[in-house]
């Protein structure tokens, strides 16, 4: 009985991370896939593997835009001309996406850290700070473990799940749904296969971040849309709340010099929703960082 109990859990698992995968994929690519824009390049990163990165423009601090499942350089949307009037913006298209190049393997958090080297010292970009959305926080970690001096910090938009930081006292329900989802593969549609990878290959427990940061957390997220009836949408917000409480502390716990900042009912696409308080946030974390 335990053994198929376990079964059923585990298929419900990989189709709640199928789902929500795919409903991050569309929200993403809608619109975002343009044709190769003017103030954009190939930059390769490794044979035969070629990135699409995006200088938006601007002058003063370099920072780097990193988007989540599904995204490209231009997913920010009219947030990056935001930025512009402070700082030099940059974004990249990960391997797997848009017109970057999709090979069958590199989607590991290291692969995926060094891809965003290559494009740094490419363009001799001299510690850059690195904003990630969604599961660009896994970027953003392995980054800041294996090279961080060539990065002055890192800003987490609702970036910071278990991907981002490996919470040692809870443990992380992302890294046990990720190996349960690598079971069904085959069940994935093959349209969606590199986000399946960018979710299951290669995940690390990064559990230490020593440079400065700045997470942001939608606590709870916006659920609104998803649930009509008051009572389900109150039961859904409070298991919302406990696991991003819970990823926050984290936070907290083992990053202690990390600028924690909490929006309740802020949309998973944080900058989109709260784009004033991320803006605010974002012009005090990197006004304090030395020259």
């Amino acid at each position: 009985m335990k053994r198929w109990f376990k079964v059923i859990l585990a298929i419900g698992l990989a189709v709640f991370v199928a789902d929500t995968v795919d409903s991050w994929h569309r929200a993403y690519v809608h619109s975002h896939h343009p044709p190769l824009a003017r103030n954009a390049q190939f930059i390769t990163v490794e044979p035969n593997v070629e990135l699409e990165v995006v200088d938006f423009g601007g002058t003063g601090r370099p920072i780097i835009l990193l988007t989540g499942f599904g995204g490209t350089a231009h997913s920010f949307g009219e947030f990056s001309t935001k930025l512009t009037t402070k700082y030099h913006v940059y974004g990249i298209t990960p391997r797997g996406f848009g017109l970057s190049s999709a090979p069958a393997s590199g989607y590991t958090a290291k692969r995926l850290g060094d891809d965003v080297v290559a494009v740094i010292d490419t363009l001799k970009l001299v510690r850059p700070v690195l904003v990630g959305s969604s599961s660009g926080g896994e970027e953003l970690s392995s980054v800041a473990t294996f090279h961080p001096e060539k990065i002055a910090g890192l800003i987490y938009l609702d970036a910071g799940n278990g991907y981002a930081l490996y919470d040692q006292v809870h443990g992380s329900l992302t890294l046990r749904v990720a190996a349960v989802v690598r079971v069904f593969e085959p069940l994935v549609p093959a349209a969606l296969e590199p986000l399946l990878l960018k979710l299951t290959a290669g995940q690390m427990k990064f559990t230490e971040l020593h440079v400065p940061v700045l997470a942001i957390f939608a606590d709870p997220h916006d659920l609104s849309r998803k649930y009509q009836d008051p009572v389900r949408l109150a039961k859904a917000e409070a298991l919302d709340f406990e696991r991003m409480e819970r990823q926050a502390n984290a936070f907290q716990r083992q990053v202690p010099s990390a600028r924690i900042v909490r929006l309740p009912h802020a949309d998973h696409i944080i900058f989109r929703s709260n784009e004033a308080d991320v803006l605010r946030e974002m012009n005090a974390f990197i006004g304090s960082l030395p020259q």
